[in-house]
């Protein structure tokens, strides 16, 4: 049974100590014209920005189980080594930076992966004040949703969405949680092959070839003899690709027959129109 624990639901910091309302209200006004102004260390209120977030860190560290907000990696005790998560991206949203409550916090990898990427549900209009619904994202929100109602550690510490949820894959495509779940798939081999086992598992949900597929999985099914764990490991894998292989030549069924419906179609009044098809997924990006 697995034991592993994840992020508790934050409360919101709504009174910040470190500062009073005049400090406060300085940097949201200059944070408003200029997002750089976080880690700007030539700001002339440097000080008032480093007291910010100092104390929005702490809370939320403690508010969270000491746990990444999107993954629940568990966090250090040392501020250095996770990051300010800004929910609705600075760089997007200047005038929301210096509200604690747009404010959780992530380990690295979570908070690089999701970068500036769209996370509210309806992406076309710009809130004039910070969404404070749950339907208003698309992902998990750190102070609006309970982490394992949407997400789940299955039985070998891999990352799944619960059934049903839909914030809980957003989440996973837009963390890129796959990098995760591969390494703890790799720590099933024994030792002196999980690094070369990790870079086989992050190019095989790449391949297209079939011969290539299986030139890999034979390989590692060889190093899975030195650990009867591993062996598992490389069937649920083959599952995953065997999905990924179906879901390419479902996609790819659905473009031809695009295609072909509009070759069918009477040519429009003037210039031709073109036919315009989203960039392949990455399968990394998917749940597992």
């Amino acid at each position: 049974m697995n034991t592993m624990t994840f992020r508790e639901k934050a409360a919101r910091l709504t009174q910040l100590t470190t500062l009073d309302d005049v400090e406060h209200g300085t940097l949201k006004t200059d944070g408003a014209q200029n997002h750089h102004l976080w880690s700007d260390t030539q700001y002339q209120h440097r000080q008032l920005v480093n007291r910010f977030r100092t104390e929005v860190k702490d809370h939320y560290f403690w508010q969270q189980r000491f746990r990444c907000c999107y993954c629940s990696t568990e966090l250090q005790p040392n501020a250095r080594v996770y990051d300010a998560e800004h929910i609705l991206d600075k760089s997007g949203f200047p005038e929301f930076m210096f509200h604690p409550e747009n404010i959780a916090v992530a380990c690295v990898i979570c908070n690089t992966h999701k970068s500036a990427k769209s996370v509210l549900t309806d992406g076309t209009v710009r809130p004039q004040t910070i969404p404070d619904a749950s339907t208003d994202y698309k992902i998990l929100h750190p102070h609006l949703d309970e982490w394992d109602h949407h997400l789940s550690f299955d039985e070998i510490g891999r990352i799944a969405p619960i059934p049903g949820s839909t914030k809980g894959p957003e989440t996973i495509s837009i963390c890129a949680m796959d990098g995760i779940n591969l390494l703890r798939l790799s720590g099933h081999f024994a030792a002196k092959y999980r690094k070369k086992v990790y870079e086989m598992m992050c190019k095989v949900v790449t391949y297209v070839s079939p011969s290539k597929i299986n030139d890999t999985f034979r390989i590692m099914m060889e190093l899975a003899e030195q650990s009867p764990d591993a062996l598992a490991v490389v069937a649920t894998l083959k599952d995953r690709v065997a999905q990924l292989q179906a879901q390419r030549a479902a996609d790819d069924a659905a473009a031809r027959a695009a295609l072909a419906a509009a070759a069918a179609k009477p040519a429009p009044a003037g210039p031709p129109a073109t036919l315009a098809f989203p960039p392949p997924e990455n399968p990394l990006t998917g749940s597992w």
